[in-house]
């Protein structure tokens, strides 16, 4: 539903005006369904060229789960760092 909620706002308020709900949704959601809206707000960010922001998402998205058990975040994360000179 937070997806759908975050389209609908980008669409109507633009993609900067999503934050807060990105916020939200990782404030109440459950920690898989967390982490996971945590990756595409740090996507978002990085598509905005705040890379510091994506970097401090990514890393507040980490404390979520652990890299055996979603290889996916992590992956993102470390291909993100490998990009952006700080691997």
């Amino acid at each position: 539903m937070y997806r759908l909620y975050i389209k609908k706002a980008e669409s109507f308020y633009g993609v900067t005006r999503t934050r807060e709900i990105h916020e939200q949704a990782i404030k109440v959601l459950s920690d898989k369904d967390a982490q996971s809206i945590s990756l595409d707000y740090a996507m978002l960010e990085k598509k905005l060229g705040e890379v510091d922001r994506a970097r401090a998402i990514f890393a507040h998205g980490a404390q979520f789960d652990n890299p055996k058990r979603c290889p996916d975040y992590w992956q993102a994360w470390q291909d993100f760092e490998v990009a952006h000179g700080n691997e």
